[in-house]
């Protein structure tokens, strides 16, 4: 029995360590196979990056600028339009206040730098103050909006708290407008503008007809007063008594 039991010990040490080597092999082989996999999908990846980045390098530059010629109702519009953008990214508009300043003009706009406040003379900052609340998800979706836009905006002062209300947000956003520059005109106001000609009798727009422009007068000539034909006075008929209903006329 002990021959036997030693018979035993002796095939089955060696096939449980077969066993135990076996699956060790298979579960690293499980294992690269999919480090393997893994590392081929960053590689694809990295490669498609490289590609969208030098496809995006080769695609003309979009439409960004820093300024607008300035206008007299740039502060109303500039609120309605952040009015309009908090609504729409689902926040609400708590309280704000507007204020502008004039680089070159105002002490609170100076720059200590000359090269810089030579640069920015003329230009106007026009500010809101503005105060949100809502979901944090929300705000942060209405200053990337303002942060991905094509026009310059500054963002600053920011504070975070939270309310009742859920998040609160108070922050600046700041736009610039400049003067507009030499020799171009600047936009007549619509309230301003000369009064329209009334069209002549038979001179409908679209349509081909001549306009009869009146001549002016040649001040180098007399000028003479056409003569108008005689015209006689009228003859007055008398009313006879009873011609007229309800009106009696004595002789």
């Amino acid at each position: 029995m002990k021959a036997d039991g030693i018979r035993l010990l002796g095939w089955g040490i060696p096939i449980l360590c077969m066993l135990i080597a076996g699956f060790t092999l298979y579960s690293e082989r499980q294992q690269f196979e999919a480090a393997s996999i893994a590392h081929n999908q960053a590689q694809r990846d990295v490669e498609r990056a490289q590609q969208d980045f030098n496809a995006s390098q080769g695609r003309p530059a979009g439409l960004r600028y820093a300024t607008k010629d300035d206008l007299p109702e740039e502060e109303i519009e500039f609120l309605n339009y952040l009015r309009t953008r908090i609504a729409a990214n689902g926040a609400t508009l708590k309280s704000w206040f507007s204020q502008s300043v004039e680089y070159g003009k105002d002490k609170q706009a100076a720059s200590k730098d000359d090269q810089t406040a030579a640069l920015l003379k003329g230009i106007r900052k026009v500010s809101a103050s503005l105060t949100l609340t809502g979901s944090y998800q929300n705000i942060r979706k209405f200053l990337g909006e303002i942060q991905g836009s094509n026009r310059l905006y500054t963002i600053t002062g920011v504070q975070w708290s939270t309310t009742n209300y859920g998040t609160q947000m108070t922050a600046m956003v700041s736009r610039y407008v400049a003067p507009p520059k030499p020799g171009m005109k600047k936009p007549e106001d619509p309230k301003k503008a000369a009064p329209v000609a009334p069209v002549a009798p038979g001179n409908v727009p679209g349509q081909n007809s001549l306009v009869v422009v009146p001549a002016k007068p040649d001040p180098t000539k007399p000028t003479t007063t056409p003569i108008k034909p005689e015209t006689k006075p009228a003859v007055t008929q008398p009313i006879k008594p009873g011609a007229v209903r309800g009106i009696t006329i004595k002789p």
